[in-house]
């Protein structure tokens, strides 16, 4: 029955750094880093740095040859508020850089800095402690050289180590490798048969395993060691037992495989893969840094990792799309970037590509296209048999001088633990982003919702301020004028007009003398009564025939 181990972190998961503010503390400025693993908000931390811990920084990752914009240093004036914020601004620019570069990324001396409680001297000690026990259970071999910065990898310790036989002048390759988080065998039974049985696997296209065990902690593997290096040592014409950050930084002599070559290749590792896949062993750890090149022969290494539960490099790439979820797709997608890298010399830096450089061998970009397109990865990857039928492979000759052999039949359902260990943990993880993905979508709609209310609200705010400031204008007119021009009193009531005085008769208004008018309103209906004639008056007209005549 397997056990489940208690899984470690995924350095594979990619970090984020926000320099927030400064403070000043003993007389020297300190920056305020807000660092996130991944996409959920609530994996966040702070750290602490002083300008000085930059310039560190700075000598280490410089080996790389990348031309990194750190800020300058100041002697004078380097406490003025301005400054700082300049500063500050600076700094993140450069932590930016380095955090799109996935070579500058994954190295231990930037872990180490964002991430200081999970990354420290203890993962090279205990590395250190493990190659010991094995020296001291093997008296026959002896340590030449440790290795340091020798791969990506931050928990993997390798070690040059020779034959205490000065005549046998061998040199073997001694790694020890930290369990990772897919890692669900019980490492005293389970774990520790299928590396024996890893030593007898037989394969022309497979490195072989000299000597593989495990402990608690981790796996001790030794295989011998290839003076040429690796696949990707051979693109970037680099010395293979230099620092991984000098050999592939900012390289710029790096030579692609011919088309011929790319062929060989390739037909021989889905080879490889399609061994592996149907014997049931999880791999989905293809790249350049994981292939020694023979002569004409290309071999895996690393196969191992599967069981190891250590993360794929390109886990990061597959994470958001839902047909890669399987360990056969998984190695195919692996594979495509392969084909990309040895045919540009140059890492495909992003999960998809859809426009391929013009230089583009005509049957290499359908295989391309058939495993790192968008399209690709929506509507699902092709099989390993699928790209051996292909024509970019199928005519390449394939023979054995002995038949691939690896015993693991009394096994499978531990290698089946280890498989669908991997796999769960990628569709978990698919899950759990495209949660964070809704609800950040709709955080941003809500928060999209209250900027218009809040919008709505200062034009409303701001219109009654204006309509509020009419009003008192409008008030404040009113009393100027009040105040300016005094009301003018009310006219006095006049005296209420006399009854008209009865009709004169005829004699009377001729014998009546005409009085001077005391005013013109008066004396004109005092004109008019005393001019008024009865036989100048005109007959009415009317229709009613009962009326009197006059």
């Amino acid at each position: 029955m397997a056990t489940a181990y208690r899984r470690g972190l995924d350095d594979t998961i990619p970090v984020t750094c926000a320099i927030e503010g400064f403070f000043v503390k003993d007389g020297h400025t300190e920056f305020v880093l807000k660092v996130g693993r991944g996409p959920n908000p609530e994996n966040r931390w702070e750290v602490q740095h002083r300008y000085n811990d930059f310039v560190t920084l700075q000598s280490i990752l410089q080996a790389s040859g990348f031309d990194l914009p750190l800020p300058p240093k100041k002697v004078f004036g380097n406490m003025d508020g301005a400054f700082i914020q300049e500063r500050r601004a600076g700094l993140q620019r450069y932590m930016d850089i380095i955090l799109r570069n996935p070579v500058l990324a994954s190295h231990m001396s930037v872990k180490k800095f964002l991430d200081p409680r999970n990354y420290s001297n203890e993962i090279e000690n205990i590395g250190q402690q493990q190659a010991a026990m094995f020296f001291r259970s093997e008296p026959n071999w002896e340590l030449a050289e440790p290795l340091r910065d020798l791969g990506w990898r931050l928990r993997k310790q390798y070690f040059v180590m020779k034959s205490k036989d000065s005549s046998k002048n061998i040199k073997r390759i001694l790694s020890w490798i930290e369990y990772g988080p897919d890692m669900a065998l019980d490492f005293e039974t389970a774990l520790q048969a299928l590396l024996r049985q890893l030593t007898t696997l037989q394969h022309p296209f497979i490195y072989p395993v000299e000597y593989a065990s495990c402990t608690s902690k981790g796996a001790t593997i030794v295989r011998s060691f290839h003076p040429a290096g690796t696949l990707k040592d051979l693109l970037y014409k680099a010395k293979p037992l230099t620092s991984n950050l000098k050999k592939y930084g900012s390289s710029k002599v790096r030579c692609p495989l011919e088309f011929n070559d790319i062929k060989r290749c390739g037909r021989q590792l889905l080879e490889a893969l399609k061994f592996l896949t149907d014997k049931g062993w999880p791999y989905g750890h293809l790249h350049v840094g994981n292939v020694i090149v023979e002569g004409q022969s290309c071999r895996l290494l690393d196969i191992e990792n599967g069981l190891l539960g250590v993360p794929s490099i390109y886990r990061g790439h597959i994470l958001p799309h839902r047909k890669i979820q399987n360990m056969e797709s998984l190695n195919v997608y692996c594979f495509g970037h392969l084909l990309y890298e040895i045919t540009f010399a140059e890492p495909l830096a992003t999960a998809t590509i859809d426009e391929f450089p013009t230089n583009c061998p005509p049957l290499i970009q359908p295989v391309l296209h058939s495993i790192l397109s968008s399209s690709a990865v929506k509507s699902g990857l092709p099989t390993i048999a699928e790209l051996i039928s292909n024509p970019l492979f199928s005519d390449v000759p394939v023979t054995y001088q002995e038949k691939p052999s690896l015993k693991v039949s009394k096994l499978k359902e531990n290698l089946l633990s280890a498989k669908e260990a991997i796999e769960m943990r990628i569709k978990e993880d698919q899950k759990k982003l495209r949660q964070f993905q809704r609800l950040s979508k709709a955080k941003s709609e809500v928060m999209s919702e209250e900027e218009k209310k809040k919008r709505k609200k200062s034009v409303k705010k701001k219109q009654q301020s204006i309509d509020e400031t009419g009003r008192q204008s409008s008030a404040n007119n009113s009393v100027r004028t009040s105040v300016q021009t005094p009301t003018p009193p009310p006219p006095p009531q006049a005296a209420p007009a006399p009854p008209p005085p009865p009709p004169p008769t005829a004699a009377a208004s001729q014998s009546r003398p005409t009085s001077p008018p005391t005013s013109k309103g008066r004396g004109a209906l005092l004109d008019s009564i005393s001019g008024f004639s009865k036989g100048k008056l005109k007959k009415a007209e009317t229709n009613d025939r009962s009326a009197p005549k006059v």
